[in-house]
């Protein structure tokens, strides 16, 4: 996924795909990918041959974890440069004529000097005196400093129950308001030589920008975000998403395909026996048995959970809201479909030469037929994707600003697949299904 930013691109090389933050301890795997130690320990747990990475699925004979110094010591970097404020330069005079700088062209966002301004590059811009550029940019950044405050005055009012996450809180908020008040006390320190100008007025557009760019964190998101920085174990990852990030999913009647069958509550879909006399209206589907939830994403974490048990063949994920509901559609991220599909796979025979009785207690007595269960995320082409346990529930996670979309085992709490892509407009969560048993949306914990 591209970046918005280099910032941003040096934040995703620094991180972990698993738990979606810094390394902690890296190491390398034979294929190449990098994880923190405690992450792909846990995700290779109990196998002894046959171990996947992943992020490409390819497959070693040996569990080969090769410590990562240079990428330690570069995530450390990276952490570091995330703090750092742009520190003003001295410059004075046009490095091309040697004359002050004091004139501002609008046209090129560029401090020039007198013999610039009757330049052929210039000539036809329009210019202003430095003073007034700085006091226009400085009536700009009040008006965007404005919602900060406000938001700043609503953190300050916030008080928190429990003494140590109040000061997790207030360590958190003077990280993120640190830059700014750094820039506002230049501002006030403006001065009123010409050298100095072109200076403030530098410092003042990329505050401005800063400002502009700036999504001030509520209290509950710094609450979120100061707990996921500690390296938890996957099921303490879980208890977290869950608190923090849980929502209450529900189904959307009017994206249906007619013969899908909802509970009144909107928490479960199943297939029915015939079509139902439903309006035929843009937004249901009238091929695929699909429903999307009723919820829309555009922002932030979310996690659901969904519970499959006998249902014989699934898709689960996210799509954007404007993907194609009529005709043939094709799951892939290409096409807005973000999913993991799985179904059952039949047998006889070899089953128990296999050893496919230890996860799938649906054999038959004689041990001549079985079923199995296949799972694959629907990437192009189809990734398979191996199964420690029989599937019962699945959890989505959905990081919506790190392009990330991350698929669980949610009762053996382990990592199936997480797709990487960059997101634009409204995601909706989706489901597909071809069995008359019912898809039930779970409802989530209620943890403190």
């Amino acid at each position: 996924m591209a970046a918005a930013n280099p910032a941003e691109s040096l934040r995703d090389e620094a991180s972990c795909s698993i738990c979606l933050d810094y390394f902690t301890d890296p190491v390398t795997i034979d294929c190449g990918h990098n994880f923190c130690r405690s992450c792909i320990t846990q995700s290779w747990e109990g196998r002894d041959r046959n171990f996947p990475c992943p992020q490409c699925r390819e497959t070693s004979q040996q569990r080969n974890l090769r410590p990562n110094r240079h990428l330690a010591n570069m995530t450390e970097m990276v952490k570091k440069l995330s703090q750092c404020s742009v520190r003003p330069k001295e410059e004075n005079l046009c490095e091309e004529h040697e004359e002050k700088l004091k004139l501002f062209c609008e046209e090129d966002q560029k401090i020039i000097c007198l013999i610039c301004r009757e330049s052929r590059d210039h000539r036809s811009h329009t210019v202003s005196p430095i003073k007034e550029a700085v006091q226009e940019y400085k009536e700009k950044f009040k008006v965007h400093l404005e919602p900060l405050r406000k938001d700043l005055e609503d953190l300050l009012k916030f008080k928190s129950t429990e003494g140590k996450k109040a000061e997790e809180l207030k360590e958190k908020l003077e990280m993120h308001l640190e830059p700014l008040r750094k820039d506002l006390e230049d501002l006030l320190k403006f001065k009123s030589t010409e050298g100095r100008k072109a200076e403030e007025l530098k410092d003042v557009k990329e505050a401005l920008k800063r400002c502009q760019k700036m999504k001030f964190p509520k209290p509950e998101a710094v609450s979120t975000d100061l707990k996921m920085d500690f390296q938890l174990s996957f099921p303490q990852q879980l208890k977290t998403w869950i608190t923090k990030f849980g929502v209450n999913v529900t189904l959307d009647p009017e994206t249906a395909r007619p013969d899908l069958v909802l509970s009144e509550d909107g928490k479960s879909v199943r297939r029915g026996n015939t079509g139902q006399n439903v309006p035929d209206t843009p937004q249901r589907f009238d091929c695929g048995p699909c429903v999307l939830g009723s919820e829309g994403f555009t922002s932030g974490r979310r996690y659901w959970e969904v519970e499959v048990g006998d249902v014989s063949y699934w898709t689960l994920g996210v799509c954007k809201d404007s993907v194609r509901r009529k005709g043939k559609i094709t799951l892939a991220p290409e096409e807005g479909f973000w999913t993991v599909k799985l179904w059952y796979e039949q047998g006889c025979g070899t089953a128990v030469a296999v050893g496919y009785t230890k996860f799938y207690p649906d054999l038959s007595d004689s041990g001549l037929l079985w079923n199995k269960q296949r799972c694959s995320a629907l990437t192009s082409p189809e990734t398979q994707l191996p199964l420690r346990k029989r599937l019962w529930a699945v959890g989505i996670l959905l990081d919506y600003e790190a392009g990330k979309v991350s698929f669980y085992d949610a009762d053996n709490k382990y990592h199936l697949f997480t797709f990487t892509d960059t997101f634009t407009g409204k995601l909706r969560p989706f489901f597909w299904t071809n069995s008359e048993i019912p898809l039930r949306i779970r409802q989530l914990p209620a943890w403190n």
